[in-house]
C-alpha cells in the first residue's frame, strides 16, 4: 500500500502542483480578462488544496521526513503562486501594484527554475529510498561519482 500511496502522491505532486503551478504562471496569470485570471487562480488554489488534503489523509503511509518535505514543497509553490495571483486580481492596478505584480512573477519564475526543482529532487530521492532503491542509483542506473573524475 505504501508504494501505491507514494506513486499517487508523486503523480499529483508533479501534475497537479508542479506543472499546474507553472502553467498558471505562464498562461493564467496573463489573461486580459480579470474574471478569467480570477477563475484560473481559484482553480489552481483548489488543486493545491486537493493535493494537501490527499497528503494529509495518507500521511500514515509516509515517513515523517517525506511529510515535512511535502509540506515545505507545497508551501513554497503555494506562496509563489498566491503572490502572483493576489497582485493580478486587482482590477485597476496602480503603477506600484503593477511593479509588485511583475516582481512576484519574476520571483515565481526563479523559484520554478531553482528552489522548487531542488525540493522536488529531494522528494524523489526520499521516495526512491523508501521504495528500496540504493542512494547511489539515479533513474535505475548507478550514479556517477563526481569525485572520481579529474577536474
Amino acid at each position: 500500500r505504501q508504494a501505491e500511496v507514494i506513486a499517487e502522491v508523486y503523480k499529483r505532486l508533479v501534475v497537479d502542483v508542479f506543472w499546474e503551478g507553472q502553467r498558471f504562471l505562464s498562461t493564467g496569470a496573463f489573461s486580459n480578462v480579470l474574471q478569467e485570471r480570477q477563475a484560473k487562480f481559484s482553480e489552481i488554489i483548489q488543486k493545491f488544496s486537493d493535493f494537501s488534503l490527499f497528503v494529509d489523509t495518507h500521511r500514515i503511509y509516509l515517513p515523517d521526513k517525506i511529510c515535512l518535505l511535502l509540506d515545505k514543497f507545497v508551501a513554497d509553490i503555494r506562496t509563489t503562486v498566491v503572490d502572483v495571483g493576489v497582485w493580478e486580481t486587482i482590477q485597476f492596478p496602480s503603477e506600484e501594484t503593477q511593479r509588485k505584480w511583475l516582481d512576484a512573477i519574476m520571483k515565481a519564475f526563479r523559484a520554478f527554475e531553482t528552489d522548487i526543482p531542488a525540493a522536488r529532487r529531494a522528494l524523489e530521492t526520499e521516495f526512491r529510498a523508501v521504495l528500496g532503491e540504493p542512494s547511489n542509483m539515479l533513474h535505475g542506473y548507478p550514479a556517477r561519482d563526481e569525485t572520481s573524475f579529474p577536474a
